[in-house]
This record gives structure tokens, C-alpha cells and sequence, in this order.
């Protein structure tokens, strides 16, 4: 037994690491605290118990590298991140028991018809308050997790920070004393037949196909793709009931276009239809959102691979999946590699029928175009004058690098800390990942300072021989 026992602790990440004998006294203050039912503790409550600690007390910087190895060895819970770093969960399987009050089964459902009714509609429905949740934390043993309503916020920062609690594109709320969230877990109805249709939509609709090669995906990652998904698109609604179902969702995209995203064993398809036809659907809104949802695919994974202690480079993600694009055949979808489409104009597919890859194109950006037609004025003074969105930021970001997006970044106006602040938060995401969040940053930060952010001002920060066109590129 005592030689398993060895074998077994050799083969963890973390043998043979040399740790700092500093850490000891803190290490076990804080297991004498679990023996003793403390389970979520602020920050400051830790410094407090790290300074009785007298000569191998922790710095303030010693202190921070402590938290995070800790966490990145499951022993607690902490976030460096805005909203979330005032406490540590010292204790994990805390989080689970207070996920069972809204993450659970109809026969675990509280007595009371007022907790039961509130249960009863997450299930149908996906939807639920902040007040609700509260009154749920208040039972007596939820009450010893969380003791008081700073707490209480704390955890709800940390479920939407993991994808539990999502905050919908369409209910995003000023007001957040009643904000309404969607748990994607909780809904139990499938996905209709007729809400998913495939039969005569080949002039209409185009497929993304993501496979994963490693097999079958983790339930917690079909919804923290189906809660990504969510975060960025109105979820469509019938007859005052959101198209929200059990790993499938359907959302409103622009004007007559709809997004159905569906998780299928190991596959995770997406279906975008134009009311109209094809003709009238825009490529570039497509490939905006393919790319969107492979980022969104790609953070996913390295987020899930980061939790259980495996390291993964994001330019290694993409081995890990394969992305096809598809279009309807009768009853069928037929599909083709994304990388083969980029170079034919038709191809014959398994069922031996010729297809064209003009509409499939659409999926993805050219990115070879970096030169506009002869002739070209740039955007109009109507299209200047108008108020970008997320899109147009992340294409105009891509054509940065990242140090001369630092310079453009405070041509627009905004401190060099702000940047600093989003490159540490999102150092897990990439360069371009960090980008597109300082773009929205600073989108977002505008009507603050009782601005409408304009095409025009992204254009006049520019200030190069190219800012014409590299504006062109931003157009959709």
C-alpha cells in the first residue's frame, strides 16, 4: 500500500516542486479554519491570520503568489479579478453545496411553495433573479456558506465569472437589485424538431460543424459554450418563452438572420438562416460570427483544461478540434473542410451531388484582401458619423499588433493603466483576445464621460497614410 502510495503522489503535477517553508504556518491556519467550518473568508480576514504569523508572516506580493498557487492546486478558490479577489473560498466543496440550492434535481426541491415555485420555473423556463436566489441562500443550510449579503454578491460574481449564471444580451439591466440571469444547466426541454429545421432550407440556411477530436464533450463545457453564445446574442423568444433548450439555443442575430446552436455528443453545430435567401445574408456578419464563436470554443477549452491543472498554449487549441462548413441536401447537411472550401469553387460530396462554395465562403473572412478596389473613398460620412459595434471593434483591433495598439490606444483617449489592467486580467486569451476587450473597454467607457462613441473617432485616432483603408476593413 505505502508503495502505491508513493507511485500515486510521484505521478502529480506537482511532485518534486520546491515550495517556500514560509507558506507552512499560513498552509495550516487555514486547514485548522476548515476543521472548523470556515468555509469563505475575505482577504483581509486572511492577512489579518498571515500577520499573526510574526516573523514568517507573508508580504502583501508573497501573499498574492500563495493565493493563486493554492488555487492552481484545487486547496481553495481565488480570482486576482475585479469583483471577485475580496475573498477566498478556503474551503471548495462549499461552491458545490451552495450550486445544489439552483443546481438540482425536482426531488431535492425545497418544501416551501415559494422556493418550490421559483425551482419549478428555472426548469421550464432558464430564467431566474438575483432576489430569487437570495431568498434561495437564506434556507439554514445555505446560511452557513453565506452569512450575510456581501458574501452572497461575492458568489454571484463568481458563478457569472464561471458561466453558471449567464446575463443574457437581451436583459441587461441597469438595475441590478432584480437582475435576471439564464442557467443553461437547468433546462430540461429538447430541442424541437421543427425549431431545428434541415428540409428544403438549402437556400437559406449555411452550417458550422466543430468536432472534437478527444471524444465526447464535458457537460460543463457545452454549457459554458452555450452560456458564451448567450452573453453575445439576443436569445430569441415565442410566445414570451425564451428558445432556450437542453444544450440547444436559438438567437436573434440582425435584421432577418437566426442563429441555432445545438451541442450533438462530441460536435457542437450551428445553424444560421436568412429569412429571406442566401442572396440577402451578409458574409461579413457570418464570418464575425464564426470567429466569435471559435474564440469563444477555443477560451472554453483552455479555461477547462487550466482547472484541472494541465497547461495549454492557445495556438495548440486549434489541434483539438476540426471546423467544417455545410449546407442542406433534402433531408441531409453536407459538409466539407474549412480549410478545402477556401480553395474550390464547387465540390462534390458524399452522397455524389456538386455543390457550390460560394455561400460557404461566407463563414470565412478574406483576409487576403488587404488592399481596397481602385476607387475607393473609404466609408461615407453616414457610415462615419455611426456608432460601431462589438464587430467592428475586434476586426479593427485584428489589424494591430500589440504594441502599436498600445500607441493607437491612448490616442483614443484612454490611460495606459486601463490597458495594463486588461492585459493582466486577460493574459490567458492572447493578443488579440486583449484587444478586443480594450476596444469594448473603451466603447463602454464613453457614455460615461457623456460621449457617443463614433466611427469617426476610431478613424481620427488612426492618423496614418492608411487610415482610409484600414478603415474599409472594418465595414460590415
Amino acid at each position: 500500500m505505502t508503495d502505491q502510495i508513493v507511485i500515486f503522489a510521484m505521478k502529480q503535477s506537482t511532485w518534486g516542486q520546491r515550495r517556500p517553508m514560509q507558506w507552512v504556518p499560513l498552509e495550516l491556519q487555514l486547514s485548522n479554519m476548515r476543521m472548523r467550518k470556515h468555509n469563505i473568508l475575505t482577504k483581509d480576514d486572511i492577512s489579518k491570520v498571515n500577520k499573526l504569523n510574526e516573523d514568517l508572516a507573508l508580504n502583501e506580493s508573497q501573499l498574492e503568489d500563495f493565493l493563486n498557487v493554492q488555487h492552481s492546486l484545487g486547496k481553495l478558490i481565488y480570482y486576482p479579478l475585479p469583483l471577485l479577489d475580496n475573498f477566498v473560498i478556503i474551503y471548495p466543496p462549499a461552491l458545490v453545496n451552495i450550486l445544489r440550492s439552483f443546481v438540482t434535481c425536482t426531488q431535492f426541491f425545497p418544501e416551501k411553495e415559494n422556493l418550490k415555485s421559483i425551482l419549478h420555473n428555472l426548469t421550464v423556463t432558464g430564467k431566474i433573479y438575483k432576489t430569487d436566489l437570495f431568498k434561495l441562500w437564506n434556507q439554514d443550510q445555505f446560511q452557513q456558506y453565506m452569512p450575510n449579503d456581501a458574501t452572497k454578491e461575492f458568489i454571484v460574481q463568481l458563478l457569472i465569472h464561471l458561466d453558471i449564471l449567464i446575463i443574457p444580451k437581451t436583459f441587461k439591466h441597469t438595475d441590478c437589485s432584480n437582475e435576471l440571469y439564464l442557467v443553461p444547466c437547468m433546462i430540461k426541454e429538447s430541442r424541437p424538431v421543427n425549431v431545428f429545421p434541415v428540409y428544403n432550407q438549402g437556400d437559406k440556411t449555411i452550417f458550422l460543424r466543430y468536432s472534437l477530436i478527444s471524444g465526447s464533450i464535458p457537460s460543463a463545457l457545452t454549457y459554458k459554450v452555450i452560456g458564451a453564445v448567450l452573453s453575445v446574442w439576443p436569445l430569441k423568444e415565442e410566445n414570451d418563452r425564451p428558445c432556450l433548450y437542453h444544450k440547444a439555443a436559438v438567437l436573434n442575430v440582425v435584421e432577418d438572420n437566426e442563429l441555432r446552436v445545438w451541442v450533438d455528443n462530441n460536435q457542437i453545430l450551428v445553424q444560421m438562416t436568412n429569412a429571406q435567401s442566401l442572396q440577402d445574408m451578409s458574409k461579413d456578419v457570418a464570418a464575425s460570427i464564426q470567429e466569435c464563436l471559435t474564440w469563444n470554443l477555443e477560451s472554453c477549452i483552455e479555461f477547462y483544461s487550466s482547472s484541472f491543472g494541465r497547461k495549454i498554449k492557445l495556438t495548440d487549441v486549434s489541434k483539438l478540434y476540426s471546423l467544417e462548413v455545410g449546407i442542406p441536401h433534402h433531408t441531409d447537411v453536407c459538409f466539407i473542410s474549412v480549410t478545402k472550401v477556401k480553395d474550390t469553387d464547387t465540390w462534390v460530396c458524399k452522397q455524389g451531388c456538386e455543390h457550390s462554395t460560394r455561400y460557404l465562403r461566407y463563414w470565412i473572412f478574406n483576409r487576403s484582401q488587404d488592399k481596397c478596389e481602385a476607387g475607393c473613398t473609404g466609408l461615407s460620412k453616414d457610415e462615419l458619423e455611426s456608432e460601431p459595434n462589438e464587430k467592428h471593434l475586434v476586426r479593427l483591433g485584428s489589424t494591430f499588433g500589440i504594441e502599436k495598439f498600445k500607441d493607437y490606444y491612448s490616442k483614443l483617449g484612454m490611460d495606459a493603466t486601463t490597458f495594463e489592467n486588461i492585459e493582466y486580467d486577460f493574459k490567458t486569451h492572447g493578443s488579440q483576445g486583449i484587444i478586443s476587450v480594450a476596444m469594448i473597454k473603451w466603447k463602454t467607457s464613453q457614455p460615461l464621460a457623456n460621449k457617443t462613441p463614433t466611427m469617426n473617432d476610431l478613424f481620427n485616432a488612426l492618423g496614418d497614410s492608411d487610415t482610409t483603408h484600414r478603415m474599409c476593413k472594418v465595414r460590415i
